[in-house]
């Protein structure tokens, strides 16, 4: 059986994109107004887009830097 976290959940998917790296990361929560993700370890560092689609409809490109690493709180 699968183990970790979902991709996608309840209809909704994020999707990364960076320097030729593109991956659906796995979704923590989602809400009626709010989902939060988790962006693969091996995403490579550098600027990009992340992209949300919820039941087949895309959001547009937003854009991303991600960073080699950093400290996140989930309160």
């Amino acid at each position: 059986p699968p183990t970790g976290l979902p991709r996608p959940l309840n209809g909704a998917k994020i999707t990364v994109r960076v320097a030729g790296f593109t991956e659906d990361t796995p979704i923590y929560y989602t809400s009626p107004s709010q989902l939060a993700g988790v962006i693969p370890a091996r995403t490579p560092a550098g600027d990009g887009t992340v992209t949300v689609t919820y039941k087949g409809v895309a959001t547009t490109a937003y854009p991303l830097h991600v960073t080699p690493a950093a400290l996140c709180f989930n309160t």
